[in-house]
């Protein structure tokens, strides 16, 4: 059962991360591909929301599958990529502007997404060599 809700996590903190990185590069790309279009709505309180959706499958899945493999690895990479984010959102953003809060969000979401992805792999590890109270 662990099992099950640590990969459902880890899969829906992989995507969440991947729509936020999307979401900071989206806007960029698309205003160099088009110039003339000079108009994006952009709600501040969005990246508030958005930081709570990337962080609650981070918490269950990389703090689970933690108390199953003793990896500290993801829990490090997981805080790393928060800690950017936050920054991003609190800091980056208001202080230097647009820009520089996609570039640290885009940096603490890869964080993220590879503390999801290490966590898959040390479970996997666990599955393949069935090491006790593992994934």
């Amino acid at each position: 059962m662990i099992k099950r809700v640590i990969g459902v996590a880890d899969y829906a903190g992989m995507t969440a991360a991947a729509l936020c990185l999307l979401h900071c590069l989206g806007p960029p790309l698309l205003l160099a591909a088009f110039p003339l279009v000079n108009w994006f709505p952009h709600d501040d309180g969005l990246h508030a929301w958005l930081l709570i959706v990337v962080a609650l499958p981070a918490l269950v899945a990389l703090v689970a599958g933690f108390r199953q493999h003793r990896r500290a690895l993801v829990l490090a990479l997981g805080a790393c990529g928060f800690a950017c984010c936050c920054a991003a959102v609190l800091v980056a953003g208001p202080r230097y502007g647009h820009g520089a809060e996609a570039v640290v969000t885009s940096i603490g979401g890869l964080f993220i997404f590879a503390a999801h992805l290490k966590n898959r792999a040390f479970c996997a590890s666990c599955v393949i060599g069935k090491k006790a109270r593992c994934c």
